[in-house]
């Protein structure tokens, strides 16, 4: 595989880099490095770029000095590429100037720090990240909400809740995404409106499986009407699947009440008759079928 980053085939050549990231074996570095090197004095900057991606996923400290060296490179991809890598090796002095890049006068540029910033995953970016949200490009826009769903951080929901009303489709589907990443109820009754009322069929159904994710019993009667409506049959499946998750994961009282005592003799029969071997406690039942309903469900599966 090693041999493969001297092959004379560029295909070759970057499919060897994404095997060996894939790998992760610190015994490749030196020679990805070596690789680095030279193709640094080059022109192919997406070749540059997938080596230095390849090197941050590694984790070996060696690779930091030639990432170091990147970051001195003439083009922006390459240097907020080096400084994404450089944080995955612990080196996280070089945060700050990755939050600083969305900031930079060149869109494109603070599009790629948006999205570097989501695969390192620091809560000190959630902040940076939201402000992103009303940055004037689209793509700037887009990259920070997908960072903002790989994070988690509650402090995004309000924000993300705002950018459903967004005009780009593809916005608001990425919005409603990490939303149901993050799990946060507060986004349970927009995330209701946008299943029902969305324009887009796609941003409709990644609002039910969204919910579905959240797991908030309240949003069971609105996902019930979507899954017994006709008219929304496209959605139906998807309803009722988002119904049966939250139903499994929903917590199950298991105290014993004087009102649900386990009794397993009828008004006629002695407290101290035998019991049947088949006779079945009360307070056992609902267990049992909650049993069944995931046995069956997993035959499905």
């Amino acid at each position: 595989m090693i041999h493969a980053l001297k092959d004379e085939n560029r295909e070759v050549r970057w499919n060897a880099i994404i095997a060996l990231g894939k790998i992760g074996d610190p015994k490749t570095v030196d020679p990805l490095i070596e690789t680095l090197n030279e193709d640094l004095k080059g022109e192919d900057v997406e070749m540059q770029l997938i080596e230095i991606e390849t090197l941050g996923k590694i984790g070996d400290s060696k690779a930091i000095d030639p990432l170091i060296e990147a970051l001195n490179d003439e083009n922006g991809y390459v240097q907020i590429q080096a400084e994404s890598s450089l944080v995955k090796l612990g080196k996280t002095e070089y945060l700050d100037p990755l939050i600083l890049s969305l900031k930079d006068e060149f869109e494109n540029y603070r599009a790629s720090a948006a999205n570097a910033l989501g695969d390192i995953g620091d809560p000190k970016s959630v902040d940076p990240l939201i402000e992103a949200l009303k940055d004037e490009d689209k793509n700037v826009r887009w990259y920070a909400v997908i960072a903002l769903g790989k994070i988690g951080d509650p402090r995004a929901v309000d924000p993300l809740i705002e950018a459903l009303k967004d005009e780009d489709d593809e916005m608001r589907l990425k919005a409603v995404e990490a939303l149901g990443k993050i799990g946060d109820s507060r986004a349970i009754d927009p995330l209701i409106y946008m299943m029902q009322n969305d324009r887009s069929w796609d941003v409709q159904n990644q609002s039910i499986w969204a919910l579905g994710e959240i797991g908030d019993t309240r949003a069971i009667d609105s996902l019930t009407l979507v899954a017994q409506d006709e008219k929304m049959y496209s959605l139906q499946e998807m309803a009722a699947e988002a119904i049966d998750k939250i139903k499994r994961f929903e917590p199950v009282d298991t105290k014993v009440t004087p009102t649900n005592a386990e009794k397993t003799y009828t008004s006629e029969e002695s407290p101290n008759a035998e019991k049947s071997p088949l006779s079945i406690s009360i307070a056992a039942i609902p267990l049992i079928v909650a049993v069944l309903l995931m046995n069956s469900r997993r035959n499905r599966l």
